[in-house]
């Protein structure tokens, strides 16, 4: 039997780093039985993989996959996760894999809910969302809904379930080899920079304040920002304050708890202990006037310049 790995996120657990770092190293990969899914019409657009599965269906999506090369395939898309909370659309895939002779195994990278929304909050308002993190509330966070909806369709014996952490003692790329299962020692790979860092917080505030109507000025606003240095750190992580994220992570912990269990999650505290962890914390300074028209001033000048 064929065995498809689907590494489907979720959002801001690394996803990117990971999918550069199987790039890196697809040569050994297909030596070690594993090969990535060929992007047929958008060579370098992950998104390509659920698109072609959501609008074409799970026998179109299965039909670009290449077994040439290995005796596996891996496919790596964040939007997959978002596709699978359709249970129908996950179910249909499990059925054509099986008239297939396809084994379909969900890799998932989970993050503590109270980081994650800040996480998530600092890539939202770079492109689409103007407003406070405590108002902003499009992404689901229920984790142990989101599983029980993939164990229906694919299985839980088909899920393997890795908890994201920043500092980990085991490098995401050590996790993730380590569900793939191919005794490939990742310290002898080829490693590849971080992507899509994070800002500071404040930097974070400003774009959360900046109107997005403007597609081409709030890039060049983005840009700015990531550039300048007219907006100070003030040397604190998180916007929300530890009694806040700990509010938010109480209403996952029980649904966290279960998954602990069913899974046998290493570190499962920290996945589920609400307390406050920060010793100390501080409100982030407001967005100061001059700070606002200094990156305003130098963007509109970077507009202005590629239109002439």
């Amino acid at each position: 039997m064929r065995q498809l790995y689907l590494h489907i996120g979720l959002h801001k657990t690394g996803t990117s780093y990971l999918q550069e770092f199987l790039l890196a190293n697809s040569k050994l990969l297909s030596k070690a039985g594993l090969g990535l899914v060929p992007v047929r019409s958008a060579p370098n657009s992950v998104h390509h993989y659920a698109e072609t599965l959501t609008r074409e269906g799970p026998r179109a999506f299965l039909g670009g996959l290449d077994w040439t090369k290995a005796g596996n395939v891996l496919a790596s898309s964040e939007t997959l996760a978002h596709a699978f909370r359709d249970p129908s659309l996950a179910l249909d895939l499990r059925r054509e894999a099986t008239k297939q002779d396809i084994r379909v195994i969900i890799i998932l990278f989970l993050r503590r809910q109270d980081f994650l929304k800040e996480s998530v909050f600092s890539e939202v308002v770079k492109t689409w969302y103007c407003g406070s993190i405590r108002d902003e509330n499009h992404y689901d966070y229920d984790f142990n809904r989101r599983l029980t909806n993939l164990e229906g369709a694919f299985g839980l014996e088909n899920i393997k379930l890795c908890l994201y952490r920043d500092n980990a003692r085991t490098p995401l790329r050590g996790l993730l080899l380590e569900q793939l299962d191919l005794g490939l020692n990742p310290e002898k790979l080829t490693d590849v920079a971080h992507q899509n860092i994070r800002m500071h917080r404040r930097k974070t505030l400003f774009m959360s304040q900046v109107p997005k109507q403007d597609k081409k000025l709030s890039w060049h606003v983005l840009k700015t920002v990531r550039e300048t240095k007219l907006i100070k750190d003030d040397g604190y992580k998180y916007l929300l304050s530890p009694q806040q994220r700990s509010d938010f992570l109480t209403q996952y912990v029980e649904g966290n708890v279960a998954l602990t269990e069913r899974y046998a999650l290493p570190e499962a505290r920290w996945f589920t202990d609400t307390r406050p962890l920060d010793a100390e914390w501080e409100p982030a300074e407001p967005i100061r006037p001059e700070e606002y028209m200094g990156v305003l001033i130098q963007a509109l000048r970077a507009s202005a310049s590629q239109r002439f």
